[in-house]
């Protein structure tokens, strides 16, 4: 049986979804940040699954047209329940544990042409306490006003180079927009060489003692000298220094950023999955 959640729900969701941290760090991030069915672009309306008395899934779908998942029995049963709950919603794009997400894809049956990228990624997750502490703690700083402009360029090229994005006027405003709402927001740095902006890391989901390492982004020009590998161990110290996280974890866009993270200490613990279309379409 699946039906919509409520605002009663919340607490019950929020256990859930701790037991299996790792992977549903959007969820949990959404649900804590705005709730059930807000309109915020990241707003989710939440939907549970019940195999008999006991919560089996959660699944959720966002103003922005993702559709995520934790069904830790990867149920097709489950899958095919929550679609039909959502029928004639646009959907862009799906994300979440890897089998779990191509469960979810397969109930969809979109035509394979219909995908622009569809990505596993090492998940890799770290004790703080075992990250040798960063000297390049002293060189991070937030965005500032006069970093628009390049913080427009560093998304452009951020959502080229993972894929998640094509070239065009709507990512170029899109950018533009990303960059003015990063302004002083408090969890993305950037890392400062000879007086230089070199390097950007952000947190995509925060949770109590957790946080997701996100938007890892080192200029073209620049790449090739750990630049990188040293944002991310800078930020997480300064986040275990202050208290806001005991644990990290972050997903893997390539082999070499794959050995980066390995060489700070992070362990690989599953993949996660992305799977965006070319055009939005409808659940059937």
């Amino acid at each position: 049986m699946i039906r919509a959640a409520t605002a009663q729900d919340a607490p019950a969701i929020e256990r859930f979804l701790a037991r299996h941290a790792e992977t549903s760090m959007f969820l949990r991030s959404n649900l804590a940040s705005h709730g059930i069915g807000s309109d915020h672009p990241h707003g989710t309306d939440f939907f549970l699954w019940h195999k008999g008395a006991a919560l089996g899934a959660v699944f959720g779908a966002t103003r922005g047209g993702f559709l995520l998942c934790q069904m830790p029995q990867a149920d097709a049963e489950a899958a095919h329940s929550f679609l039909h709950t959502v029928q004639n919603r646009a959907v862009q794009g799906l994300t979440g544990e890897a089998a779990q997400v191509r469960v979810l894809q397969d109930a969809l049956s979109f035509p394979q042409a219909a995908w622009r990228r569809q990505e596993d990624e090492p998940l890799f997750s770290l004790e703080l306490k075992d990250l040798p502490a960063s000297a390049d703690v002293n060189k991070l700083r937030l965005a500032g006003l006069e970093d628009r402009i390049m913080l427009a360029d560093w998304f452009r090229d951020y959502q080229l180079d993972t894929g998640l994005s094509t070239a065009g006027p709507d990512l170029d405003a899109q950018s533009q927009a990303r960059a003015e709402a990063t302004i002083h927001r408090s969890d993305l740095r950037l890392l400062i060489e000879d007086g230089v902006p070199a390097a950007m890391v952000d947190f995509n989901a925060v949770m109590p003692g957790l946080v997701q390492v996100g938007g890892v982004f080192v200029p073209r020009a620049q790449r090739n000298r750990g630049l990188g590998r040293r944002v991310v161990a800078a930020r997480l110290t300064q986040a275990y220094r202050d208290g806001q996280a005991r644990r990290a974890i972050l997903f893997a866009a390539s082999p070499a950023a794959a050995r980066a993270y390995a060489g700070l200490g992070f362990r690989q613990i599953g993949h996660y999955r992305t799977a965006l279309l070319k055009a939005p379409r409808r659940v059937q």
